[in-house]
């Protein structure tokens, strides 16, 4: 819609122009905590899995005698205890709803949709469009919300540039148009000759 020309613009579009800007914004600060969060929560089960493969590679038969075992079946049943508890905690805090847990193709780790970018593209070509109706999207921007949307431009260009590298990366890296390697290295700064 932001890209609509002015005369096919619904009016209600102008009427709310001042508020597309921020509101998108903050949509873009809501979901910088979201994948903030998504993150933190996977490093926390990649740690959880490997702390519980050090558990699973002490053998309870390379303890010396009777005590250390018990000992040893104690704290494991301890740790399993405390560990249910944290879960149980942690199920409760990030309990989701409904609307919460629905995934959409953007969350979708090879998407060829990045949101940061869709939105950065959208404002650039309604700039180079449009100037009249981009200034109206950006009057209404406080010092705070310059500097938001300058970081969510920043985000869109390191995204698309991560998707990129990721790209390649599948398609099996860099090709190099000249591979013959050098027979001799001159590291005296004089011409060989």
């Amino acid at each position: 819609m932001l890209k609509l020309p002015v005369n096919t613009r619904p009016t209600i579009i102008a009427e709310m122009a001042t508020q597309i800007v921020p509101s998108a914004l903050l949509l873009f600060d809501g979901l910088k905590i979201a994948y903030a969060q998504k993150a933190n929560l996977e490093n926390q089960s990649e740690s959880e899995d490997e702390e519980e493969e050090d558990d699973d590679l002490s053998d309870p038969e390379d303890l010396e005698d009777d005590e250390d075992h018990i000992a040893a079946t104690i704290e494991d049943i301890e740790e399993d205890n405390l560990s249910d508890a944290e879960t149980e905690s942690a199920e409760d805090e990030y309990e989701q709803t409904a609307l919460e847990s629905y995934t959409t193709p953007l969350d979708n780790e090879d998407c060829d949709i990045d949101e940061y970018d869709e939105f950065k593209g959208v404002l650039d070509v309604i700039q180079q469009s449009d100037p009249n109706w981009y200034n109206v999207l950006m009057s209404p921007l406080n010092a705070q919300q310059q500097k938001s949307l300058k970081d969510v431009f920043t985000l869109a260009q390191q995204r698309r540039a991560a998707a990129e590298s990721r790209k390649i990366e599948k398609s099996g890296g860099y090709m190099f148009a000249n591979p013959a390697v050098p027979t001799s290295f001159n590291f005296g700064g004089k011409p060989i000759g």
